[in-house]
């Protein structure tokens, strides 16, 4: 992220366990760094076990980081929450969200956005043996937030795709058959159907989404992989 000629980085610190590690202090975690003409100090987040991450800024140039995390309790590397925390002068306010699924939960790969005073955050989930997506949203600036909800797909999300935000829009991708994949949006917080576009293959790798434009790497079915455009009508 930048702002006033200054960039900010967030990235997963120390690939270790715990037991490696030897204390929470040394394992993984999530921190963030500024660059200005040199780097400034990390200022991490002890969110043990945390392995992803999204970023945003909000109009008064606080960052803020949904993560994916876990503690340091038994069996806790096979499970996810999502966190969010806000940077500001310096200071982190770290803020939990309620967990949508019953232990044992993943919910991973988040995806955050900030508008003014509304914070939303997209993830997926994994339950009975299904992927889900789930969303929260604040509108009083993380004070309060929502109870989480499954947001109504069209189809299976693909678990190793993250949602993206596109705007107002959350995009993610779907196996609809074990021929047809396709990316949806919709607006969470309006409801209504998602739109989504057919990529014409059964497999995605990765996308990307900009100004209802989309890239997708998708298969070509004969062995080849090309990445192709795709794009609503706004």
């Amino acid at each position: 992220l930048e702002k006033d000629g200054t960039f900010y980085v967030g990235y997963v610190n120390n690939p270790n366990t715990v037991a490696s590690a030897g204390s929470e202090d040394n394992a993984l975690g999530i921190a963030v760094a500024s660059w200005n003409g040199q780097w400034s100090e990390p200022q991490r987040i002890l969110d043990v076990f945390s392995t992803e991450l999204s970023m945003d800024m909000d109009d008064a140039g606080n960052i803020w980081l949904a993560s994916a995390y876990t503690g340091t309790e038994s069996r806790a590397r096979y499970t996810r929450q999502i966190g969010v925390a806000r940077l500001s002068d310096g200071v982190w306010t770290p803020f939990r969200l309620e967990n949508l699924l019953d232990e044992p939960r993943r919910v991973e790969r988040p995806a955050i956005r900030v508008d003014g005073n509304t914070i939303q955050v997209a993830a997926l989930g994994w339950d009975n043996d299904s992927s889900i997506l789930a969303y929260w949203q604040s509108t009083d600036g993380g004070h309060n937030w929502s109870t989480p909800v499954q947001v109504p797909s069209p189809g299976t999300p693909f678990a190793h795709l993250s949602p993206r935000w596109d705007g107002p829009y959350l995009v993610w991708s779907i196996l609809t058959d074990p021929d047809t994949a396709q990316v949806c949006r919709m607006v969470p917080s309006d409801g209504g159907d998602a739109e989504c576009l057919n990529v014409r293959s059964s497999r995605i790798d990765s996308f990307s989404v900009e100004s209802a434009q989309v890239h997708a790497s998708a298969d070509d079915g004969v062995g080849t992989w090309s990445v192709k455009k795709y794009s609503w009508s706004n």
